[in-house]
């Protein structure tokens, strides 16, 4: 019965830890939004700026930069998503341990 018990503590320690994770990937999320779309801007108004000199590596080192920037956010969605998949939702009464 104790090896029940602490199995189960332990599972609510990790839900807590994993809830905490994802609410603080929730706050990031709109911080990795916000840099895609300078990097976009920054990418399109590139020829706006002629009269500056920039180097030959600046649209292919800001292409990657975007395609990370995408990859992070697909990544995050696909972290929500199978944690909804692998543990259902989260349900308070569960977590605050009603």
């Amino acid at each position: 019965m104790n090896l029940l018990l602490r199995a189960e503590k332990t599972n609510s320690i990790t839900l807590s830890s994993l809830r905490t994770i994802e609410f603080a990937m929730y706050a990031i999320l709109p911080v990795y939004l916000f840099k895609m779309a300078e990097t976009l801007y920054i990418l399109t108004t590139y020829l706006d700026h002629s009269e500056h000199i920039f180097p030959t590596t600046f649209v292919p080192v800001g292409s990657t930069i975007l395609i990370l920037q995408a990859l992070i956010i697909f990544l995050t969605f696909t972290t929500f998503r199978h944690r909804k998949d692998r543990l259902g939702p989260f349900r308070y009464d569960r977590i605050n341990g009603q």
